[in-house]
């Protein structure tokens, strides 16, 4: 096999069909001239006629399978010649690829579409255009699409809302600039090519758009977890290891909020924070501050509605005017929601593109005006790999706090954040409750 993923640049001086110049090459030799320099790179290709005066320089697999449909072309080859003047007789167009080897047998193919026109007798190189590139398994033949690497549109939702997380990411954007990102299309759909994989990378290609935003590239291993096709990557499993995640609702509060910070940062415990919108964008130096102690932060809506009582468009702009208040606040967007009072209904699954983080122990502290019956309800309902609900906003679950944390120690109980338990690869329209945990909206 001599596939050597260099790239191919072809440059030839070409005579054409129906010229009468003694300088011109007949069709096959012109052809011929092309295949021999596209071989250097993609050994297995073959030319084929898509119209009289246009030819597909077709790359094959091993197997020698067709990686392209002439016909495909055509239409493209059509439009680049209307673009040169001139009698048809006087012109031609090649497509011909370039190919680059990208992750284990898959390929990137670039076509290109090249016219050619005789003028005086001479030969000239009129137009040069590069087409929308696609992926091909060089064995087998298919070609490679989104569908080839994930197993249905939730992980798709996913691979969409990371790319956009990344690409405003400490941009500094404005409401309205984030708005045209999220229209952005990304992945449109499970038969999407604008893509090429790498070992380390997934670089995303796509539509033309107001940011100017021409590619995007996503490291391995913030995304190898959404690549089921592709990856085995396990979740945490920490069901049977004395380890928590405890997670604040509410705030920020200036009030309350840094004795809590205090009180984590003196007992070496990393929590989640699930924030609610208007507290951030009054609150955004506190908002940084949790950020900055090391602390993870999600999203508990703007006004803190029951979701399962808006109809999707309301419930999703709930999220996004609290994502925008939380990226304000620290130039990112929070990775996961908590809907309030755990309220979740399947119609939302299709717009909110967050996974919903539940609990499955209840300190119920905003019931009670002491200390006492939070700490020993969370004593007597954690288990191995829970998540514990507490509020950050209530006097009372702040005293609450240090007895919880050496409590729940002196048992063998560590603590982490809530994508530490569960692990980065959360799916929208999943909820979860705890390690091992989970199930559909």
């Amino acid at each position: 096999m001599k596939y050597k993923g260099l790239g191919l640049a072809v440059i030839v001086v070409l005579g054409l069909a129906g010229c009468k110049s003694a300088a011109s090459l007949p069709p096959k030799s012109q052809s011929q001239q092309l295949l021999k320099a596209q071989k250097e790179r993609i050994t297995h290709s073959v030319i084929k006629k898509a119209a009289s005066n246009i030819r597909v320089l077709v790359p094959q697999s091993e197997k020698k399978r067709d990686l392209v449909d002439p016909a495909t072309y055509k239409q493209f080859a059509d439009a680049e010649l209307s673009k040169v003047k001139g009698e048809k007789r006087t012109k031609a167009a090649y497509v011909t690829f370039t190919g680059t080897p990208t992750y284990r047998n898959f390929w990137r193919l670039i076509p290109s579409v090249r016219v050619y026109q005789n003028v005086d007798g001479k030969t000239k190189l009129k137009r040069t255009t590069k087409l929308d590139g696609l992926n091909v398994d060089m064995v087998t033949g298919a070609k490679v699409t989104l569908a080839s690497l994930v197993t249905g549109p939730k992980q798709m939702q996913a691979l969409n809302y990371r790319a956009f997380a990344q690409a405003v990411a400490h941009k500094g954007y404005t409401s309205a600039q984030l708005q045209q990102a999220r229209q952005i299309g990304f992945f449109k759909n499970l038969q999407a090519a604008n893509f090429r994989l790498a070992a380390d990378s997934l670089t995303i290609y796509p539509d033309k758009n107001q940011l100017g935003i021409k590619q995007l590239k996503l490291p391995m291993s913030s995304i190898a977890g959404y690549l089921t096709k592709l990856n085995k990557v396990r979740e945490p499993d920490f069901r049977n290891k004395k380890v928590v995640a405890l997670t604040f609702d509410d705030g920020p509060n200036p009030k309350t909020t840094p004795t809590v910070l205090a009180t984590l940062k003196k007992e070496h415990v990393k929590a989640t924070f699930f924030m609610v919108g208007y507290e951030v964008k009054a609150n955004p130096q506190l908002t940084r501050a949790v950020v900055h102690a090391g602390h993870e932060v999600g999203t508990h809506t703007y006004d803190h509605k029951s979701l399962a009582y808006l109809n999707p468009a309301a419930a999703l702009q709930e999220i996004v005017t609290a994502s925008d208040a939380m990226y304000a606040a620290t130039g990112t967007m929070p990775m996961m929601m908590r809907p309030p009072y755990g309220a979740v209904n399947a119609a939302h699954d299709s717009s909110i593109p967050l996974p919903s983080i539940q609990w499955a122990v209840d300190s119920q502290d905003w019931r009670v005006h002491a200390p006492g019956p939070i700490i020993a309800r969370i004593n007597a309902s954690t288990y191995p790999g829970s998540i514990i609900l507490m509020h950050d906003i209530h006097p009372q679950s702040v005293a609450a706090l240090p007895n919880v944390i050496k409590s729940l120690k002196a048992k063998g109980y560590s603590f982490v954040t809530v994508s530490e338990l569960l692990g980065k690869y959360l799916l929208p329209g999943e909820q979860y409750f705890g390690s091992g945990d989970h199930r559909a909206i």
